[in-house]
């Protein structure tokens, strides 16, 4: 539009409303996003979680099994 010195106020005025549609619609893109990636967002974070506290009472488990190794060498150094 800087290129046309010669344009008309109508056509200026629909050049300027194009772009703001255009920006609107890029603007309402991004929101969308947005919210799909917050969605994704929450949906990992859940998994993690889910994951955390798997991983947490499989620790404890294999620090059982650990004790239970240990006091059963135990009962074998002292029977030899």
């Amino acid at each position: 539009m800087k290129k046309e010195p010669d344009v008309t106020f109508n056509s200026l005025r629909d050049w300027t409303l194009d772009m703001e549609e255009a920006n609107s619609l890029h603007k309402e893109r991004l929101h969308q996003k947005t919210v799909v990636n917050r969605s994704e967002a929450d949906d990992i974070s859940k998994t993690l979680q889910t994951l955390s506290t798997m991983v947490q009472g499989q620790t404890e488990i294999l620090q059982r099994m650990q004790k239970g190794q240990t006091d059963l060498m135990e009962r074998v150094e002292k029977l030899e």
